[in-house]
């Protein structure tokens, strides 16, 4: 193979060796070799919405989390002001099997961080109205890494 700039897709995430190989037109022959490590891809889904009745199907606002993370943040904001009214650090490794839903897919056992989980219950202990809510997300990877913003809004369906 004579590829001048050679590029290799990982399926999977790990640790793997690469080595490359070269020959000049000489025949001469030398070669290097590296250790790559390959990480999972971030990804956090928030639903639309949610139903806090209690009857264990969407009863809570949580957002899902694939990949790693140092740190986690959500500030949920009154309907009509800036006034925060819900906020949380939480990070929970769990699967669907584990976390309480029962509206879950439970052919997906893979598991996922459940992150930041909101009941309808605002910071002073009063039950939210039915509406819509703004959220921030703030979170990192790594300790290193930057900090990434997630801005978005929720309904609480009562």
């Amino acid at each position: 193979m004579s590829l001048q700039n050679p590029i290799h897709t990982y399926a999977d995430t790990g640790l793997f060796s690469v080595e490359l190989i070269l020959t000049n037109t000489g025949g001469c022959i030398d070669s290097f070799e590296i250790e790559v490590c390959v990480k999972p891809d971030i990804k956090i889904f928030t639903p639309n919405s949610f139903t806090p009745n209690g009857d264990y199907c969407n009863d809570e606002f949580y957002a899902k989390g694939l990949g790693s993370f140092y740190s986690f943040n959500i500030k949920i904001h009154k309907r009509w002001g800036s006034e925060i009214i819900f906020e949380s650090n939480e990070i929970l490794l769990t699967t669907h099997l584990q976390d309480g839903n029962i509206c879950n897919n439970f052919e997906n056992t893979d598991p996922y961080y459940k992150m930041g989980s909101w009941d309808g219950v605002m910071l002073d202990g009063n039950l939210s109205a039915q509406g819509v809510y703004p959220f921030v997300i703030e979170y990192k990877q790594t300790k290193a890494s930057l900090t990434e913003v997630i801005v978005g809004h929720i309904t609480l369906i009562r």
